[in-house]
């Protein structure tokens, strides 16, 4: 299999992968795919948090440690059978979920224009680069966060996160439509038309998640197809103790491929986040310094509702009946690829 789909390029040995026009998935139909072909198995997340595998490639007649990213593949394939299907759901059935590559797209770091045009200074900053001798790489924001049960039967919150902001600063919140009619071009699509969100100052998700599910879950009762709740300047409300939703309508696709709202705290420290609708499905998972250009992503987050492997192995929960949840398959070889990414 390895020498039907790899090729050396660039002095590397080289998956590459060219999908066909009418692939299922529209964000990598027609794209040609490159990746490295190296593998390992049974690796599994003890708990949610940050992990670091330190790994290293060396030239074989020099000695000399190469720099840049490879990929490990952590957890059976789905392909041609390479495991069972009880298998599968065993190795993915663990309580995490990982903070960035939710798609091929971004986990390439190709093709970006199909992801509503992210700028690809976005990776670089979420997964630095560096030497083991002289140069170490800052720590990576790759990081595996929680999965936990909803907040409630009929909750409306998928995920939460804790941004820490600095006051007298304007932060941009981007949600990006996708490539999605492989013979259109130019055809763009979000996922959902809007998304009601929830944001407060707290030190932590906990204190206040009851009060986000209360009030997000009945905004998203309500018929918001013709609201934006967010100020007419497009500028999020912020306060202590907020107990209001906030609805955000995505722009017409025909003009910008993007969506943007701004984040202006009065006062520096912890920001948290409750949203309709999982942020990487729109590849909002981050935030951007107006004026800097610094890429903020949260210091805690958490991903509600899990898959039905996880409840083989954790117990029954009951799914609720009113939120349109899009979760990701667990791919853990995408995630922990990602944490791999030169620690050199």
């Amino acid at each position: 299999v390895m020498k039907s789909y790899s090729d050396i390029i660039g002095g590397r040995c080289m998956e590459k992968l060219k999908m066909d026009d009418d692939y299922k998935d529209a964000l990598q139909a027609g794209a040609t795919g490159f990746s490295w072909w190296l593998y390992s198995f049974n690796h599994v997340a003890a708990k949610p948090g940050r992990y670091h595998l330190q790994s290293w490639l060396t030239d074989k007649s020099t000695g000399a440690v190469a720099q840049g990213k490879y990929e490990i593949t952590i957890g059976p394939h789905t392909w041609f059978g390479y495991a069972a299907e009880v298998t599968q759901k065993e190795a993915q059935a663990q309580g995490t979920e990982c903070s960035c590559a939710p798609n091929a797209i971004a986990y390439k770091e190709t093709y970006l224009e199909r992801l509503g045009g992210v700028d690809a200074s976005v990776f670089n900053s979420e997964l630095p680069g560096g030497s083991c001798d002289a140069n170490p790489a800052p720590a990576s924001k790759c990081i595996t966060q929680k999965r936990v049960a909803y907040l409630s039967t009929d909750t409306a919150v998928e995920w939460a996160g804790i941004f820490d902001l600095r006051a007298g600063r304007t932060y941009l919140w981007t949600f990006r439509a996708y490539y999605k009619q492989p013979t259109k071009p130019n055809q763009f699509e979000y996922p959902d038309p809007g998304m009601w969100i929830f944001v407060t100052t707290s030190n932590s998700l906990d204190g206040v998640s009851a009060a986000a599910d209360t009030s997000l879950t009945a905004a998203a009762d309500t018929d918001a197809t013709a609201l934006q709740t967010v100020a007419a300047d497009g500028t999020v409300k912020i306060e202590q103790g907020n107990t209001r939703s906030e609805y955000i309508k995505f722009t017409d696709t025909a003009g910008e491929k993007y969506t943007t709202v701004f984040l202006k705290p009065a006062t520096s420290g912890k920001i948290a986040v409750f949203t309709q609708h999982v942020p990487t499905e729109f590849m909002a998972y981050f935030l951007v310094d107006k004026d800097s250009g610094e890429v903020i992503f949260p210091s805690d987050s958490t991903m509600y509702g899990i898959s039905e492997a996880q409840k083989s192995l954790m117990g029954s929960h009951t799914r609720p009946g009113k939120a349109n949840l899009n979760l990701f398959v667990t791919l853990v070889s995408l995630c922990v690829a990602s944490f791999l990414a030169s620690f050199l």
